[in-house]
């Protein structure tokens, strides 16, 4: 192994990393469990450019497509709830990591620190929706 494919958690190292997005008010944060119908307002981009199209061999991955131009997924309070839950004192005091690629990531925090993003992305529409746009079935862990 290569000692550029270690991580390390970002709390065993200085400089301490902050997030740049502001508090969200707690009137602005919903409240409850994950639900599609409320949480999800799916807008399709305006374009899914595939690997031909960037000069990528089609063969290149595992699906044909390279990646979308921008697109809504979630409404504006199902953002701010994620928002809320990523930017909490545990998940960046537990699950904050560094690696060659980037210095500052949170990985496993989902299940049990935000339990909306968790739900959110495990939802079969939600799953739905992405798999659509990436030409794939695509599954959570």
């Amino acid at each position: 192994m290569d000692i550029s494919d270690i991580s390390i958690p970002v709390a065993a190292m200085a400089p301490h990393w902050k997030p740049i997005i502001d508090s969200i008010p707690p009137n602005q944060v919903a409240a409850g469990d994950f639900d599609p119908d409320q949480h999800l307002q799916y807008e399709p981009p305006a374009k899914i450019h595939t690997m031909k199209d960037l000069s990528l061999p089609e063969n290149t991955g595992i699906s044909p497509v390279a990646v979308s131009e921008p697109f809504r997924l979630f409404t504006t309070q199902a953002i701010h709830r994620m928002r809320a839950e990523v930017l909490s004192q545990d998940v960046w005091e537990n699950c904050q990591y560094s690696s060659n690629l980037a210095q500052c990531q949170l990985r496993g925090f989902a299940a049990r620190y935000a339990p909306f993003v968790y739900d959110a992305w495990k939802n079969p529409e939600t799953l739905s929706v992405v798999s659509k746009i990436a030409g794939l079935d695509l599954v959570t862990e």
